[in-house]
Parts: structure tokens; C-alpha cells; sequence
């Protein structure tokens, strides 16, 4: 009970001496370490965004570029950090945020990864298993880099008979099932528009 006693003091003496620490560190202003103000800065742009690439950019460091001006939140597995994909962009003026996006999806898509949206935030993933995530179906497509899931109803040829044709269009990670006589298409946007237009 003694033991007990002294033990139960010297936790009230530690927590004491904790509440009354020096937490200067925590407040306002005041930068803790890991942490990187400047790169993952969040301000939202309508305006033109500035583009200061270096050569064989990683991942991560694309993604801080892109969050700076959408303030999306992004989730990246660690086995993508682990493969090391590098890119390099090469862009001599400025854009406006939505044309500096597109470049990012096209970046992406040239090391073969995709976006995939998951509630609040957005998973980058291998665009090879893009197609077993559960993406959103959507009502139209907009012919851009990110991985896309589309329901094409045809109104004069037979789905069956369609199918061969789209795997002709399809990206080497996209994919064409055929559901009754619909077909579910699951691609880069890019790819989709072309099965649609056809």
C-alpha cells in the first residue's frame, strides 16, 4: 500500500511538472519541426498559379504543388512512395488553376497513377488497380487524365457487339464489362470520351 502510495505521487508530481512545461513550441507561429509552412501552404486561386518545376519532381512533391492552390486533401500509399516514380514537367508560363490541374492529372498519369476520390479526400493510385477502387459513376465525362467510371447505354449498335471496338480504345489499365445490354467503361476520361464518341 505504501508502494502504491509513493507510486500514485510521483505520477501526480510528473503530470504537475508537465501542466506547468514550457509548451512555447505550440503556439502561434511558432514552427515545429517536420513541419514545412511554406510547402504545404493551402491558398485557393481563380487566378493565374505560378509554375517553378525542378527536373524529376517525386510524388509527394507534386502533390504539395497541387494542394497549394486546391486545398484538396491527399491520402498517397506508402507503396507508391516506395517505387520512387519520378516526372518532370516543363511549363514556360503561367496557368490558371484548372489548366495547372489538368497538367498534374497528365503528370500522373504518365508515371501510371490515378486519382480516386474517398469521401473528403483524394487517393492516388497505381492506374492498374484503379478499376477495383470504388469510384463514383458519373453522368458525364470531361476527356481529362483521371481514372473515370461511365455507364454507356447504346442506342443503335448491341453492347456485345461494341465491346471489341473499346478494347481497342481502352488504356492498357482500363477496363470494359458488359452488364446486360449496357456496358460499364472504366478509364481515363480521355479514353471513355473516345469509346462514347464512337
Amino acid at each position: 500500500l505504501a508502494m502504491h502510495r509513493v507510486a500514485t505521487l510521483t505520477l501526480l508530481s510528473l503530470i504537475s511538472a508537465v501542466a506547468h512545461a514550457d509548451v512555447s513550441g505550440d503556439k502561434p507561429g511558432k514552427e515545429l519541426p517536420g513541419e514545412d509552412d511554406q510547402l504545404y501552404s493551402c491558398k485557393s486561386r481563380s487566378g493565374e498559379v505560378a509554375v517553378q518545376f525542378k527536373p524529376e519532381m517525386e510524388v509527394k512533391e507534386l502533390l504539395a504543388w497541387v494542394m497549394g492552390f486546391t486545398c484538396k486533401n491527399f491520402v498517397l500509399d506508402p507503396r507508391i512512395v516506395a517505387t520512387n516514380r519520378r516526372v518532370t514537367i516543363v511549363a514556360p508560363s503561367k496557368m490558371s488553376a484548372s489548366e495547372a490541374y489538368r497538367v498534374f492529372l497528365v503528370a500522373l498519369s504518365t508515371i501510371g497513377y490515378t486519382l480516386v476520390p474517398a469521401g473528403n479526400v483524394i487517393k492516388v493510385v497505381d492506374s492498374k488497380f484503379a478499376k477495383n477502387e470504388a469510384m463514383p459513376i458519373v453522368r458525364s465525362v470531361d476527356g481529362n487524365a483521371q481514372f473515370t467510371r461511365y455507364v454507356y447505354r447504346p442506342n443503335y449498335a448491341q453492347a456485345d457487339a461494341l465491346i471489341q471496338a473499346f478494347m481497342q480504345i481502352k488504356s492498357v489499365d482500363g477496363d470494359v464489362q458488359l452488364i446486360g445490354g449496357m456496358l460499364l467503361l472504366t478509364d481515363y476520361g480521355s479514353n471513355v470520351q473516345q469509346m462514347i464518341a464512337l
